[in-house]
């Protein structure tokens, strides 16, 4: 539990912990919320826990999941059907609520993001850009062309944020994400 901390704390820095850091957390995070007895809570652990790694950059949530399915293929089965990244907004994401997206979120944060997003599925972010104004479009794209190139730390934080906000809009009941298909590996 001692190395789980201080593993949060380094990735919490942005500095990438070591194998044995990842494996005492995986380990931790089995222990602490994927060991429940009954199936409600195990699901409900397994939820929760999808929650965090969907926020994670994507090289940490992959080692984390990595991980989890050595030591758990089965619950950590339920967390990648049930965990929400950046890449499966198109799927998940109703066109509905790109424009709330667009409207509410902070526009450097946003904006941040979608440079960051860019790199990371391009798809995505032609996906987010479709579905609002081609004049409103237009105008992020030249916001977004003016930054400068973000480090990979600072692209990490964007694409992070921009998941946290929507979790927080679904939270809030403002939209409501498309249920997973389920995926076959």
């Amino acid at each position: 539990e001692d190395m789980s901390i201080a593993c949060v704390r380094l990735m919490s820095r942005g500095l990438t912990p070591d194998e044995r850091t990842l494996n005492a957390i995986a380990e931790f995070v089995r222990l602490e919320f994927l060991e429940a007895e009954t199936s409600d809570t195990s699901k409900e652990a397994a939820l929760f826990v999808s929650d965090i790694l969907g926020v994670l950059p994507r090289e940490r949530r992959d080692a984390m999941l990595d991980i989890l399915t050595q030591s758990d293929p089965e619950k950590a089965a339920l967390i990648k059907g049930a965990m929400l990244t950046f890449e499966d907004l198109t799927q998940r994401l109703p066109t509905s609520a790109i424009p709330i997206i667009f409207k509410d979120m902070d526009d450097t944060k946003l904006c941040e993001a979608l440079k960051a997003g860019g790199a990371q599925s391009a798809d995505t972010v032609e996906f987010l850009y479709a579905n609002i104004s081609q004049r409103m479009a237009g105008q992020v794209k030249e916001k977004v062309d003016a930054l400068p190139d973000l480090s990979p730390k600072q692209a990490d934080k964007a694409v992070t944020g921009l998941m946290v906000f929507i979790g927080q809009l679904e939270k809030s009941g403002r939209i409501t994400l498309i249920k997973a298909a389920p995926k076959e590996e």
